[in-house]
């Protein structure tokens, strides 16, 4: 978001669950409107180069514009460290979603990865309902 925006706001927070102390499941806001913005899964991996084979994890959440926006959504499996990548499940999911967040309004970006198929979609952090529609990835 431009510094200059002085526009209604809305804070969408990526989110992780620990598959073990050197792997983790995130789902993160990875883009607004076709545009890259930082994440959590660029976080953590960016902070935990360099300390072995636990799994930091770095939550993040941003502000952005309270309008319809096209939200660049991910879902995946994050390793300590590559090596694990290479020797363990990685499952992902990822796409785009229309957004229509309210001025003031707490999101989460929630998902479910799995072997029998995975999705990411925003919900609305106070009714706990969808906020955007599911990507739906395939089997994996």
């Amino acid at each position: 978001m431009p510094e200059s925006y002085d526009g209604p706001r809305a804070v969408v927070r990526d989110s992780m669950a620990n598959v073990s102390s050197r792997q983790g499941d995130f789902c993160v806001l990875r883009a607004v409107d076709g545009r890259p913005i930082s994440n959590s899964i660029n976080e953590t991996i960016e902070r935990g180069r360099g300390k072995g084979l636990t799994l930091y994890a770095w939550v993040t959440d941003r502000r952005i514009p309270a309008r319809p926006t096209k939200a660049g959504l991910r879902c995946q499996t994050v390793h300590a460290a590559p090596i694990l990548a290479l020797t363990g499940t990685v499952y992902s999911v990822e796409g785009t979603v229309d957004f229509n967040p309210v001025p003031d309004h707490r999101y989460v970006v929630n998902g479910v990865l799995a072997a029998s198929g995975s999705s990411v979609w925003i919900e609305d952090v106070e009714t706990g309902e969808s906020a955007t529609a599911k990507v739906i990835g395939t089997k994996q």
